[in-house]
């Protein structure tokens, strides 16, 4: 990921001459969403005028993989926080094949790779929560398979190295295959809580004594039906769970006291929204803590556009106040016309504000967002301010992402989104963000290169295989992960009867320096060529190789032993340093213990100087069986190209 000088510019808020339309509540204690009483026809659009200049800055975009891949996203899941003036997320990295922890730099300018592995699913679905020094991560995937099984995952933060590490035993599976519409809470008496779809039914579960024991699904009988949308949030000693029926225009939701039974949840009156029940919906949700005041809001965005007999005026998206033994109260956020999608619901409990953030058009474009005071809410007609602007780097945002937190001057908002045709992130922020600390300051020289590949193997499963990397072998090579010694994870590339030899896509990079890090262990001397790293264009352009345990490298197309013998059992770490302009390189080996510096060599020809692109980083084996490879802190770093 670049870091670049952090973009700051000011938009102009656009916000609707006119008032916010709160809807009138039906019989029966249903909210309406239809038109206002008094009102024949839906009133025209107002013009817009401009209003105030917030700061907004633009992070860095970063690639989660090729054009055309698919982010694991969901409408009301949270993939951000802020902890210890910083925030933080976690993303999918294709690069890698795994969904990794990021940083928020100082200064707002891009997100760091922290290396830590949240999931080692490309397709999981997450939502998270952090309290403390504790996060809390559900994941799981969408469909009935044992690999898609949803999991909890808790890690720990350490103030004084700023990072976070995942805790001892696990992650803890929950259940045997995939879920849907997972989302997670935790209450004040310290139990998660999980709501998620299973086989078109709800399902509820809370941890027990802590987060690695858990009660087991069940059904509140106040929903026991077929479900469309399914979210659960805490406020105070109460758990509310809202959700959507496939048949019928209502939100509902129920409320349970965690200090009573856990079987007794009571039903809050049904609020009506048009719409509902005519595709597929999309459902947030977020809490207003205030001593006395205490209620749920849900954003939901219907189908209505779908109706035969639609206006362009109809509500698409609302916003539905539950008060806590009270009836509930929709508000008008947006119209059929706006074409909005995805909306998230963000609570600044020290301004008394709510901010609303959706895509716009629904196939994806710019992220938007509305504000409104807590205690007196009106949305801006229109679509909005543009928090994200679509451009050419990603034209369509969609599927926005923050926090459960609440907001303060102190954090900010930062939200992020993904444009799936772009294969890219997209962030913004509003206000304050942080950005005082973000972890041990960086030295100059980290500060000047943009790492392409940075990986530890922690955190994965042992022998689990190790995902992103291209095999090539007959038989077909075995590449897992394996613990040697401690706790530390490594990447076991295993010889057989044929070669063996594991390869990682790369960005192409032509022009300026590009450095291959790499650290190896063997366990078998071998007369034949093992190859520790290599790194590749068309052709080979630098590798460090053994032959009898003796260093071999080139200059150009000479092989020249170095007379460096290589220990087997020992951590060893290579280090390539490519010329990308003058074609060539520097070399460097390193006994990974002690860090002494063993092999030094300079100004090294390529031995293929057909293109100038690099694009791969290869390990590769003899056919010898019993022999086996060990790779771990794989870090590819570039300066000054593109």
């Amino acid at each position: 990921m670049k870091w670049l000088a952090p973009l700051l510019v000011t938009l102009m808020l656009v916000v609707g001459i006119g008032v916010a339309v709160v809807l009138s509540s039906a019989e029966r204690g249903e909210a309406d969403t239809s038109t206002p009483s008094g009102t024949s026809e839906p009133p025209g659009r107002p013009s817009l005028a401009p209003g105030p200049s917030p700061e907004v800055a633009f992070p860095e975009s970063f690639a989660f993989g090729e054009p055309n891949a698919s982010a694991p996203n969901a409408t009301g899941q949270s993939r951000l926080w802020f902890h210890d003036g910083a925030w933080w997320g976690v993303f999918l990295t294709m690069s890698t094949g795994d969904q990794r922890m990021y940083r928020l730099d100082a200064g707002l300018a891009g997100w760091t790779d922290t290396s830590l592995v949240v999931d080692d699913r490309t397709f999981a679905r997450l939502d998270l929560v952090s309290e403390g020094d504790g996060l809390v991560v559900a994941s799981a995937g969408p469909q009935a398979r044992a690999s898609h099984a949803l999991r909890i995952s808790r890690f720990s933060y350490d103030p004084a190295a700023r990072v976070y590490r995942r805790d001892a035993n696990f992650p803890v599976p929950i259940t045997d295959v995939g879920v849907e519409a997972l989302t997670l809470a935790r209450s004040d008496d310290g139990r998660m809580w999980l709501a998620y779809r299973q086989d078109g039914r709800m399902a509820i579960d809370h941890s027990l004594e802590s987060e690695l024991a858990w009660r087991g699904p069940f059904v509140p009988d106040v929903a026991d039906e077929a479900i469309e949308e399914v979210a659960i949030a805490s406020l105070g000693d109460r758990v509310a769970v809202a959700w959507t029926h496939p048949s019928d225009d209502n939100l509902s939701v129920a409320w349970h006291d965690t200090a009573g039974p856990e079987d007794v949840w009571q039903a809050s009156p049904d609020a009506r929204v048009a719409g509902l029940s005519m595709g597929e919906d999309e459902l947030s949700v977020a809490t207003d803590r205030s001593p006395g005041a205490e209620r749920l809001f849900v954003a939901v965005r219907t189908s209505a556009d779908e109706a035969p007999d639609r206006d362009r005026l109809d509500p698409q998206v609302v916003v539905v106040e539950f008060p806590v033994g009270s009836e509930p109260t929709s508000y008008l956020f947006g119209v059929i016309d706006d074409q909005h999608a995805g909306p998230i619901i963000l609570i600044d409990s020290e301004a008394r504000e709510m901010h609303v953030v959706a895509v716009a058009p629904k196939v994806g474009g710019a992220i938007y967002y509305k504000t409104t005071s807590l205690d007196r809410i009106s949305f801006p007609t229109g679509p909005g301010t543009p928090l994200i602007p679509a451009s050419d780097e990603h034209p369509r945002l969609a599927h926005p992402t923050s926090t459960k937190q609440a907001l303060d001057a102190t954090t900010g908002m930062v939200v992020a989104a993904s444009d799936t045709g772009a294969g890219l992130y997209g962030f913004g922020v509003l206000g304050g963000g942080g950005g005082t600390i973000a972890g041990p300051r960086p030295s100059a020289s980290t500060l000047a290169r943009a790492p392409l590949v940075d990986i530890t193997f922690d955190g994965l499963a042992v022998g689990a295989p190790v995902r992103g990397w291209e095999l090539d072998g007959d038989p077909p090579p075995s590449f897992v992960i394996s613990v040697l010694t401690g706790s530390d994870s490594s990447a076991r590339l295993s010889g057989s009867t044929g070669d063996a030899r594991a390869c990682l896509q790369i960005a192409d990079v032509s022009g300026g320096q590009l450095r291959v890090e790499i650290e190896g262990l063997f366990n078998l001397a071998s007369d034949q060529e093992l190859r520790l790293a290599e790194v590749r264009s068309v052709g080979e352009l630098a590798s460090v190789r053994l032959r009898s345990g003796q260093v071999v490298y080139g200059d150009g197309l000479e092989r020249i032993d170095s007379g460096l013998i290589l220990v087997p059992g020992r951590w060893y770490r290579s280090i390539l340093d490519l010329d990308l302009d003058s074609q060539t390189y520097s070399l460097e080996i390193r006994e990974a213990a002690s860090d002494a510096v063993l092999l030094q060599e300079t100004q090294l020809g390529w031995r293929s100087t057909e293109s100038s692109i690099v694009n791969r980083l290869c390990a590769e084996l003899p056919p010898q069986p019993g022999l086996d490879l060990y790779l771990d802190d794989v870090r590819v770093t570039t300066e000054g190209g593109s």
